[in-house]
């Protein structure tokens, strides 16, 4: 029977996939943080959960070096998500047009975020983009490997913890599987953000339906929150001035095992890490103004499909410029790749007590930085 410290759980659903008797479930603390739930009468103490836990039951660390590319992309349609969406963008065509699937993170029309498949390129963009919450991975673990055993792509993105409690659910290597992670800093409350949303709905009156968190609205270097809310409110406004994205930059809200995550090391198991260049905003190589990802390359898998996708991309002409690149420059300026995030616990606590009385902009005055009023902040519609 599992047995871990709540501190050590990540939440990433990898044992509820796994279980054969369907007797876990995932249930939210009051931060809304998932933690798997055992139904004692129904287990049978098979140690399926245990097997397919990163903290219980660690894989193999890979200790070769990534190879490592700084790109660009320039073709249009591609550059609207942030955080590496157009590489993204291109493995998930890969992967569809080989009439795969791709399962990522999405909102759900009530805007919680949940794990989704995408099987139309249409669908790719739903996927893309920052979240900074947590996102719930459902049943998509074994989704995808029934499609894997039917000897169908897929393609499954997650943080760092949700790609190795995948692995270890899959139990084996696939031909057909791409995995993604990306250079975390932690994942954000979900009641956090359900707070956030409701501050919102209280302030404008209508219900939010899309939140984007770094929209390339006006380039790279001055990243958006851009929020819809139905039927007319559109708000714009800079990432660095959003109370929500300031407190998540200064660690509140983290789930606790991000405190002193084991999956910020050295070597990825997923077959892709991506993340922003900061290091190299001011690069002629990004004149344009257009942003930069930094793309690692773990395993072999990651060497032979970038190598085709690039032949597939010059051959329809779309311009993906990539460059090798030294690490070191951005793990120098990126805490993400080195750090984990620390708070005071008892002013984070004074802020969820804050959060259940207040609205939220009123609630959370007292631990981010004010912005002051902008023209870089615009709210259309009313």
């Amino acid at each position: 029977m599992l047995e871990l410290a709540r501190e050590e759980c990540n939440g990433c659903g990898a044992c509820y996939n796994a279980c054969p008797m369907n007797c876990i479930t995932m249930v939210p603390d009051e931060r809304g943080f998932l933690y798997p739930n055992i139904d004692t009468a129904v287990c049978i103490s098979c140690g399926a959960c245990e097997a397919a836990c990163p903290p219980l039951t660690p894989l193999m660390t890979l200790t070769s070096e990534s190879t490592v590319y700084l790109t660009c992309y320039d073709h249009e349609g591609f550059l609207e998500p942030a955080a590496g969406g157009a590489i993204f963008a291109m493995l998930a065509r890969y992967v569809i047009e080989k009439g795969g699937a791709v399962f990522g993170a999405s909102f759900s029309p009530d805007m919680e975020l949940r794990h989704r498949s995408a099987t139309e390129l249409n669908d790719i963009f739903k996927l893309q983009g920052v979240k900074l919450s947590q996102s719930d991975t459902k049943h998509t673990m074994r989704e995808a490997r029934d499609l894997l055993n039917d000897g169908k792509w897929v393609l499954y993105a997650g943080t760092p913890c949700q790609i190795e409690g995948f692995l270890a659910f899959l139990g084996r290597e696939y031909e057909t599987l791409i995995t993604i992670d990306f250079v975390c800093s932690g994942v954000s409350s979900p009641r956090l953000l359900a707070y956030y949303l409701e501050g919102l709905y209280k302030d404008y009156g209508e219900p939010v339906v899309s939140l984007r968190v770094r929209e390339k609205y006006k380039g790279y270097k001055e990243p958006y929150v851009k929020i819809f809310c139905k039927p007319s409110v559109k708000i714009f406004e800079l990432a660095q001035r959003n109370s929500y994205v300031q407190l998540y930059e200064k660690g509140y809200g983290y789930r606790p095992s991000c405190r002193s995550c084991q999956f910020r090391k050295p070597h990825h198991l997923s077959d892709f890490t991506i993340s922003d260049a900061w290091s190299a905003v001011d690069d002629s190589f990004a004149a344009d103004n257009r942003g930069l990802t930094i793309v690692q390359l773990n395993t072999e898998q990651g060497d032979a499909v970038w190598k085709t996708c690039l032949d597939i991309v010059e051959d329809n002409r779309r311009l993906l410029r990539a460059v090798p690149y030294d690490l070191e420059k951005e793990k120098a300026v990126n805490a993400g790749f080195t750090s984990d995030k620390q708070v005071d616990e008892d002013m984070e606590e004074a802020l969820f007590n804050d959060l259940k009385t207040k609205r939220f902009r009123k609630a959370v005055q007292a631990y981010i930085e004010e912005p002051k009023k902008s023209f870089r902040s615009r709210v259309l519609g009313r």
